[in-house]
């Protein structure tokens, strides 16, 4: 994980993320599913853009990225919501689906 280090080093983690916020073309009101969450980074960016009429729901298969993800979004304040489990799993009507960095 070399490259991953090197780009938080430079700086490039984030501006991929907003790029990422950017590209999903949220807007206020949108509810929003995360797929593969992981520790809820993006999933918090979401929430700022659908604003407080919008859902952010961040979603992941580890059971240890979903508790660092509430404790994360526990200390900003994030309306987010996170939830163990898989994609398949949830039948829920989301106006958008986005992903980062997810295989």
């Amino acid at each position: 994980m070399v490259y991953d280090i090197e780009c938080a080093l430079v700086g490039l983690r984030e501006k991929f993320r907003q790029k990422t916020i950017y590209h999903a073309q949220l807007n206020l009101g949108d509810r929003v599913l995360d797929i593969g969450c992981g520790t809820g980074v993006l999933t918090q960016l979401a929430t700022k853009a659908v604003g407080l009429t919008g859902k952010v729901i961040g979603v992941d298969p580890s059971i240890q990225m979903i508790a660092l993800a509430r404790k994360n979004a526990s200390h900003c304040r994030s309306q987010a919501q996170f939830k163990l489990g898989l994609l398949k799993n949830f039948p829920l009507s989301m106006d958008i689906l986005m992903s980062y960095y997810l295989v």
